[in-house]
Formats: structure tokens, C-alpha cells, sequence
């Protein structure tokens, strides 16, 4: 935490946390938010989930941001208004400008985030290296299956079905 290894968190914003390893590669952070409901935080590998549990729209009023909006989780631009399809255009929209608030401890830089090309080798072509079948198999006890199916695919680790979803 801010460049601490293994630092002792045990609030943010004055809730408390816990820290829970559900198996050696994931971990869920949990953020106690009292009446208001308590805020996820699982890591596995390079992925992160974040899951909202208890809350309600009223307690994040017209909010959007890049998890989308609370109460559809349509794409929303930054104006609160325009949905916007594509994801890579969502994501240039939603990133950190250097006219924005100082969130990091290093300035973000001017211009938009170059986008890598596709791959070009056939060895680094996403969803090559494990079937969909092998995929299937592996997320069959999992109940957000098509995501599952997804997430193997895409990292090309069959053991991301067995970090589960929320």
C-alpha cells in the first residue's frame, strides 16, 4: 500500500477492512461501509473484481465512472448522459487527464492512451491457446459461466475459473 509491502490496512475512509486469501493466487479485500452496505475487492493474478453488496441507488445518486453507471451499468460518458457502445472509446473517455485531480503520484501524461495493435502472431492470438470446450469444463461449477468462459479464454489460464466470481 503507497509503496509499502505487505503495509497493515485496516481503514479506509475510517471503515474498517479485512483482508480474507480464499486460495494461494486470490485474495478478497472487504470494505465494512456499516448500514450502508460493504464493498469487495477480489484480485487474482493481474484482474481485479469489485462487487457493491447492500447498497442502493440512493446512495450513489446519477454516479458513472468506468464500472458504468450504478443503476444500469451502461457505459455512460463523462457528461452523465452519452452512452457510449464501443469500449475502447469508454475507456479513452474515462481516462486520468493531466487537467484533472491529482490521483497518483505520478501526473498522467498529455494525450490519449495508445491502444496496442492487434496481435500479429498466431502464438499471441487471443482465445488460441485453450478451446472453449477445455474452458467450458473448467467454469461448469461456476455461476457467472459465461463470464468464466470469457475470463479463461482471454488470460489463457484455465486456473482463473477457479478464482471465481462473487
Amino acid at each position: 500500500m503507497n509503496g509499502v509491502s505487505n503495509s497493515d490496512l485496516t481503514t479506509v475512509g475510517g471503515f474498517p477492512i479485512t483482508l480474507t486469501k480464499k486460495t494461494r493466487s486470490v485474495s478478497v479485500l472487504t470494505i465494512d461501509m456499516g448500514a450502508h452496505g460493504k464493498v469487495y475487492l477480489k484480485a487474482f493474478k493481474d484482474l481485479v473484481g469489485v462487487k457493491f453488496d447492500g447498497f442502493h441507488s440512493s446512495d450513489f445518486g446519477d454516479s458513472v465512472g468506468m464500472m458504468g453507471s450504478y443503476e444500469n451499468g451502461a457505459h455512460v460518458a463523462r457528461d452523465g448522459k452519452t452512452v457510449i457502445e464501443d469500449v475502447n472509446e469508454f475507456g479513452q473517455e474515462w481516462q486520468v487527464l493531466p487537467s484533472g485531480p491529482m490521483l497518483f503520484q505520478t501526473p498522467p501524461t498529455e494525450g490519449e492512451c495508445v491502444l496496442p495493435t492487434p496481435a500479429t502472431d498466431s502464438s499471441r492470438r487471443l482465445g488460441e491457446s485453450i478451446s472453449e470446450e477445455a474452458a467450458e469444463i473448467a467454469c461448469a461449477k461456476s455461476t457467472a459461466f459465461e463470464q468464466c468462459i470469457y475470463d479463461v479464454i482471454a488470460t489463457g489460464d484455465l486456473e482463473a475459473a477457479t478464482a471465481g466470481a462473487f
